[in-house]
């Protein structure tokens, strides 16, 4: 199956007005020889992304993004629900031993949860 890979990365910018500026300026040109008209299009779509052309408003681009906003939706749904089975159902969480997985998870929840019935305050 063929798949995408996103990476994010989280920059931290001592001087948020500066780092506006220089993103409001075009693109510097980048020029890079390849010999192959395939290797052209590689280097181009590691430079630009798949979306080339910034200042063009694409009807495109705008659905990839709310397309990758519901694929986070749907794989933050599946976590969550998958989260509540394990710790529902008493399944293992954590690692003690090679192979011997506990359910510590469980058992705080549940800890917490007669502690609380039992001593409200």
């Amino acid at each position: 199956a063929q798949g995408r890979i996103r990476i994010r990365l989280r920059v931290e910018l001592p001087d948020e007005k500066k780092a506006l500026l220089e993103a409001l300026k075009p693109r510097p040109v980048i020029h890079v020889n390849t010999k192959k008209p395939k290797t052209f299009k590689c280097v181009r779509y590691a430079c630009f992304g798949e979306f080339d052309g910034e200042d063009k408003f694409d009807l495109t681009v705008v659905r990839s993004y709310i397309s990758e906003i519901f694929e986070y939706k749907r794989d933050l749904g599946y976590y969550i629900v998958d989260s509540f089975k394990s710790l529902i159902f008493w399944r293992g969480q954590v690692q003690v031993f090679k192979g011997i997985w506990i359910p510590l998870h469980s058992f705080l929840f549940w800890l917490v949860g007669t502690t609380l019935v039992e001593r409200p305050y």
